[in-house]
Order: C-alpha cells, then structure tokens, then sequence
C-alpha cells in the first residue's frame, strides 16, 4: 500500500474518525437517513487488516516502511507496543505536525522532504528521520521570516509532555520519550503488532 493521494474525507468517513486532521464530514449537522444499510460483521482478520490501514493513513507512510518499525520494536526486550509508538512519533515529519509547524501531516512530510526544517541547525529531509531527545527542530533561518510557512509553535501552547516550543530559541525541542497516553489518535496498538505477527 503506497501513500494515499486520494480523497481524505472518504477515508474520515470510512473509519469514523478525523484521521488527516480537521475533516468538514464531522462539522456538518446529521441528516435523516431513510433506509439503514445492515453492516456485515468483519472477521477477525478484516479487524486487524482495518487497525493496520488506519494507522498507514493517520502517519501516511507506506506498509514496509511499518512492518520494519513492527519487526525492530518485537526484537527489543522492551514493551513491544511502546517501542513501536517511540518510533512512529519521532519521525521527523511527525514531530514537525506536533509542534504545529504544518497543519496537516502531508504538509509536514512535504516540508521537510522540500529543505524547509533543520535539526540541530542542519537541513534534513528525510520524512523518517528519527529524533532524540535533546534535539532542536526548526525552520530555516530564510523561511523563518516568511508568512506562509511559519503558522505554528509560535502560540507558546504546550499540548505534549515529550516536545516544547523553546520562544527562545524559536525552535521546538524533544525533552522526552513519547507514551501511548501522549497519542491522541484512537489506534489499536495491539491489533497492529499481532496483524504482522501472523
């Protein structure tokens, strides 16, 4: 499964949830509905299949690129389901979302894939990039003046325990390790890890 370019508010909808952010399906007032469709129950399999999909969407990144992640969290001696949340939430790109410097994640994919954010002082542009704790996430000195780009972190609004804007320092900075609590998204963690342990 290759990265959805498609239709988002389809996907919303499928999945009854906002998984690319803000979503006009869930803003509109409930209409009648005259006939109710019977929805045909999913076997175990389609269960899993459905957590794994949704997770590919909400991090919009490729199935390999989430069975590595799947099979270096189960060799770890640590929570199988906490190493693999470690790993998707410091991607750069993510990191790049939770600090409200893209609205969306494709935003944050394509800025960074396009030279726009530095770690460290050092232009990065692989959307993977794992970050540390310690690191400094920024905009280029050039983008920092420019309107269009530089929307977020800036409100000084701390919403995760693990990253914070630094005004500062005008950057954002990793202070911790990311927890299964600090995920806002509704995802089956569990389902993901036996869906690939098959």
């Amino acid at each position: 499964m290759g990265r959805y370019l498609g239709p988002r508010t389809k996907i919303d909808r499928k999945f009854h949830d906002q998984i690319f952010g803000y979503s006009k399906a869930f803003q509109k007032k409930p209409t009648i509905i005259k006939k109710l469709k019977k929805k045909s129950r999913k076997s175990e399999y389609g269960e899993l299949l459905s957590s794994k999909k949704k997770l590919l969407y909400i991090y919009n990144m490729r199935e390999r690129q989430l069975s590595i992640y799947v099979e270096k969290a189960t060799k770890k001696r640590e929570d199988t389901e906490v190493v693999l949340i470690t790993f998707l939430e410091n991607r750069l790109d993510n990191v790049v979302y939770r600090l409200g410097l893209g609205r969306t994640r494709r935003a944050c994919r394509q800025l960074v894939s396009h030279k726009h954010i530095c770690v460290n002082g050092k232009v990065v542009n692989i959307a993977s990039y794992q970050v540390k704790v310690g690191d400094l996430i920024t905009y280029k000195e050039k983008d920092k003046k420019n309107k269009n780009i530089a929307i977020g972190g800036c409100d000084g609004v701390n919403v995760y325990n693990w990253i914070k804007w630094n005004s500062e320092k005008d950057a954002g900075e990793i202070i911790g390790v990311p927890e299964k609590k600090d995920v806002p998204e509704k995802i089956n963690w569990r389902n993901i890890i036996e869906f690939y342990s098959r």
